[in-house]
């Protein structure tokens, strides 16, 4: 059976060239509903990051926990590296989609490396937005010994959500570490779609990630079992979360985004050199 002549466009039958659109709006619809899943998830995040700091026992009367990390790991004001780390891991990911983008021209690679990525995160980030203020421990050996004041719900939770959580008041913010997710996420992503050529930067992103938690509990931001918890869920998370999403949820998306951005069409290589030898075969 010839494929190409089966849906040449005759007498009203879709064409291939029809199909080959729909497939790539519903493409752009996916990788949007990614991303907004994702900033939903910051959002609710950013917002019970309020009520947990609200519902915080109070540090003059309730000490820290007993922890085995502090036990054995002296303090070390270095919470800045990790924060750092987080741009490094996100610079990583953003190498991959480049590369799977352009060099390799393999479009449907790059979409789910997108897409995996932010759901992935998106589903962490709504995971811990329960757990921080469903169970409220004690301020750890840090600036929550002494914790600012909310004046402003809304205006904290919306500076929290446009800096990623690095510039609202929050204290109380346990159980489930934030950093570990991005670190963990970011790292299970770059060992599945890096190439086998790449070995030596995913070890070396294995190393970055062990020290990254070792100085997270050092800086006493979060306990061991929030270091903990956030590892083992983030990568069930990776594990489970599929690389694509469901068409009836991204063709209303899609449909928008065509409205929006009609002439974004991404197009692989592959599709670029067909398009191409067309054009030569009409001259």
């Amino acid at each position: 059976m010839d494929f190409d002549n089966e849906y040449q466009y005759d007498g009203g039958k879709e064409s291939k060239q029809q199909r080959d659109e729909e497939q790539m709006q519903m493409r752009r619809g996916d990788c949007v509903a990614s991303v907004l899943w994702f900033l939903i998830g910051m959002w609710a995040n950013c917002f019970t990051l309020n009520i947990a700091h609200f519902r915080m026992p109070d540090p003059r009367t309730t000490p820290p926990l007993f922890d085995i990390g502090f036990e054995y790991i002296p303090i070390l004001r270095l919470q800045w590296i990790t924060d750092a780390m987080l741009g490094y891991f996100n610079a990583g990911m953003i190498l991959l989609y480049l590369h799977a983008y352009y060099v390799m021209g393999d479009l449907e690679r790059s979409r789910r490396i997108w897409i995996k990525y932010f759901l992935t995160w998106g589903v962490c980030m709504m995971m811990r937005s329960m757990s921080i203020w469903l169970t409220s421990l004690p301020a750890a050996e840090n600036h929550c010994q002494d914790p600012g004041q909310i004046h402003n719900v809304l205006k904290n939770a919306v500076l929290g959500f446009v800096t990623f959580g690095g510039g609202n008041v929050h204290c109380g913010d346990l159980l489930f570490s934030g950093h570990t997710i991005n670190i963990v996420n970011g790292f299970w992503h770059f060992k599945y779609w890096a190439k086998k050529e790449w070995w030596p930067w995913v070890w070396m992103n294995g190393v970055v990630v062990v020290m990254c938690m070792f100085l997270i509990i050092a800086s006493r931001s979060h306990y061991t079992i929030d270091v903990y918890i956030a590892t083992c869920i983030s990568t069930l998370v990776f594990k489970c979360v599929p690389e694509g999403m469901s068409i009836d949820l991204c063709k209303p998306i899609a449909n928008l985004c065509n409205r929006c951005i009609p002439d974004w069409k991404p197009r692989s290589r592959m599709n670029r050199s067909a398009s191409k030898g067309a054009v030569a075969e009409q001259i």
